[in-house]
């Protein structure tokens, strides 16, 4: 896996995985998709992005916060949740400040 392909983007570089979203909700993830070599590594992934493109995770490792954008029904659907602290932000929000 180590040897896979990679994501260049500014400043980072990503190893990308092809799986079913159900993947990441087994804490093992990293285990089954690293080998052994995951089986120490507690990085919990960055980017995921469905093949339908209707939705886009983004966890930044420097920030505090995860980004989703999607259809207004995603957005909806996340601010009012009662097992999440989500909050709209604006697509030209900064939070680097």
């Amino acid at each position: 896996m180590l040897g896979g392909p990679l994501l260049a983007l500014p400043g980072r570089s990503y190893f990308l995985f092809d799986g079913d979203i159900a993947v990441f909700d087994d804490p093992a993830w990293a285990r089954n998709s690293w080998g052994e070599a995951g089986a120490f590594w507690g990085q919990t992934p960055n980017l995921l992005w469905p093949r339908d493109h209707a939705w886009l995770m983004a966890s930044e490792i420097d920030f505090d916060s995860t980004l989703v954008g999607g259809t207004r029904a995603v957005v909806d659907a996340l601010v009012s949740s009662a097992d999440l602290e989500a909050l709209e932000v604006a697509p030209d929000a900064s939070l680097a400040e």
